[in-house]
């Protein structure tokens, strides 16, 4: 599966059409803006269609969305059409790979406000070919085709959580392995890891029991895939496993020290966990890869930047890519240091509800200056508003020849702040450069 479009009108802050063109080859798209300018409500709209597509899988036989998925898709809808509108629409387009690669599937849905969610609700088209797909899909999970894989749509936003909060708990009902099961709580509104978690001691327990029967080194391939991601995506963590004594948790080296998952940073939980569950999810949809972490899919995350610390979010992106190469990853953030290691065509600037590719935009290169990614989310100073006040005033000193209080203001600001600061400099060739001016004079 891989998006190629979405074209919205009318949805949430998004008054007028709105058209996002999806990179090619996987390739990452990444949405940037200040807070409320709609970059979660782009990628809610992409979970919208994806959701339509999915709800497909689970009921395909009646060619048409069920009354429940169609007031909860309504629902979803009707109450982020946008207060100055009377419709609302989400389009979006598609290749999957088990068709043509020029074949386009797409997912439309039309809302317009009324008293009743059956008179708000008008109607969800789907192409022609739509219902084939979701048919073909499922015939080949029947007919139990281990080599068959399917592709997935995962949603992670802002609060990504561990069991309620943190206080997590292992629960020991019994895990249905169904390729379908990928899907389980992909693309709801929140995410909880701890199917993660229970899926991994249920997955390491039939390891060791199978491992005692054989007596030899077995490892279980879904959780070999595991392990693999978390180790590929966080620095320095390996070995994660179930500790059963004293008491049951998730473990996990870090360096040459044992920590519990409780201990661990909220950033280091958030990667941990997310690579996890990503990897679990592909296992699940990939019985018959070798690889499951070469499974292909779309996966969404919200601030991928949040509790990250600056040295990390130089290259998450990057680790996600190589960890799993498969997948068309969509991502919002505030970075400038993720901003500035991505090529213009993989980023798309909102403001006041408008998209704007970052193509358009001259002052985005990839590898552009932190500042320079700043002034272009708005921020117009980096420096405190009272260094910016002072550097300002001695320009001025500079200006109005008043060069013994502007040397004397000078010198005092370079006790305040770092005097290798280029500002500082420019400020001290100017003064120079005035003081020469007068001795020639």
């Amino acid at each position: 599966m891989e998006l190629k479009r979405l074209v919205l009108e009318g949805y949430k802050g998004f008054k007028n059409r709105q058209e996002i063109v999806f990179p090619e080859d996987r390739k990452p798209l990444v949405f940037v803006g200040m807070n409320g300018a709609g970059k979660t409500a782009l990628l809610e709209a992409i979970r919208l269609g994806c959701d339509a597509f999915a709800a497909a899988l689970f009921d395909s036989e009646s060619e048409g969305l069920t009354i429940n998925q169609l007031s909860y898709i309504a629902q979803e809808v009707q109450s982020s059409i946008h207060i100055d509108k009377e419709e609302a629409s989400i389009k979006l387009s598609w290749s999957y790979p088990i068709e043509e690669p020029s074949t386009l599937f797409f997912v439309q849905t039309d809302l317009r406000n009324g008293p009743t969610l059956s008179e708000g609700y008008r109607r969800s088209q789907l192409a022609g070919n739509f219902w084939e797909l979701p048919k073909r899909i499922l015939t080949n999970l029947n007919e139990r085709r281990k080599d068959y894989s399917l592709s997935l749509a995962v949603y992670y936003p802002s609060e990504r959580l561990i069991g309620k909060g943190d206080d997590y708990d292992f629960e020991l009902d019994y895990f249905n392995r169904n390729q379908l099961m990928a899907f389980k709580g992909a693309l709801e509104r929140s995410i909880n890891f701890q199917q993660f978690l229970d899926w991994f001691k249920e997955q390491e327990d039939l390891e060791n029991e199978l491992r005692i029967s054989s007596k030899d080194d077995y490892r279980d391939r879904a959780l070999e895939a595991v392990r693999q991601a978390i180790a590929s995506v966080l620095d320095d963590f390996s070995s994660v496993r179930i500790q059963r004594h004293p008491y049951v948790d998730m473990v996990v080296k870090k360096g040459e020290q044992k920590l519990s998952l409780k201990q661990l940073s909220s950033g280091e939980k958030a990667l941990l966990t997310l690579a996890g569950d990503l990897a679990m999810r592909l296992s699940l949809a990939n019985p018959g890869l070798k690889q499951p972490l070469e499974g292909r899919g779309v996966v969404m995350i919200d601030e991928i930047d949040l509790h990250l610390h600056p040295r990390w979010q130089v290259d998450v992106i990057g680790r996600l890519r190589k960890t799993f190469p498969n997948i068309q990853f969509i991502f919002t953030t505030h970075s400038p240091l993720i901003i500035n290691r991505l090529p213009p065509e993989s980023l798309y600037y909102l403001d006041n509800n408008e998209c704007y590719p970052a193509t358009s935009m001259e002052e985005i290169t990839y590898g552009a200056d932190i500042d320079r990614i700043l002034a272009w989310q708005g921020v117009k100073d980096v420096l405190p508003r009272d260094i910016v006040d002072k550097m300002d005033e001695i320009s001025l000193l500079i200006k109005d020849n008043a060069l013994e209080k502007a040397h004397i203001e000078l010198q005092q600001l370079k006790q305040r702040m770092n005097s290798a600061h280029p500002t500082l400099a420019d400020l001290e060739m100017d003064l120079e450069f005035k003081q020469s001016e007068n001795e020639m004079d």
